[in-house]
């Protein structure tokens, strides 16, 4: 089911992306858009952690360079074998590129 999520995601970054880069953008949708960022985050580890295969993903991601660079960024992290890193590992990734997307997404 995860599987069918990142395309998903994929789907409403896009049309997040150009309400982002017009001039006046509230933080409300600044935050919601990064909270979009987190969330593809957190499942692109969660499926590094899980096994996935990387061309699974790369395809899972479609067109998107932006998630496509996500992966590449996922699959350079190791792959962990206990639960309780594998989890500190997904937080870690995804509160990464909230707070990257937090600090470099326009804002009023």
């Amino acid at each position: 089911m995860k599987a069918f999520l990142l395309p998903t995601l994929a789907s409403a970054l896009l049309l997040a992306v150009p309400a982002q880069s017009e001039a006046q953008t509230s933080r409300a949708e600044k935050l919601s858009f990064c909270k979009l960022v987190a969330q593809a985050a957190r499942l692109t580890m969660e499926a590094r952690q899980s096994g996935v295969p990387m061309v699974q993903q790369m395809e899972d991601a479609g067109d998107s360079a932006f998630l496509q660079g996500m992966v590449e960024s996922a699959y350079a992290k190791p792959l962990f074998s206990t639960e309780t890193v594998q989890q500190r590992q997904i937080t870690e990734f995804e509160n990464q590129h909230y707070a990257a997307c937090i600090k470099h997404a326009p804002s009023e």
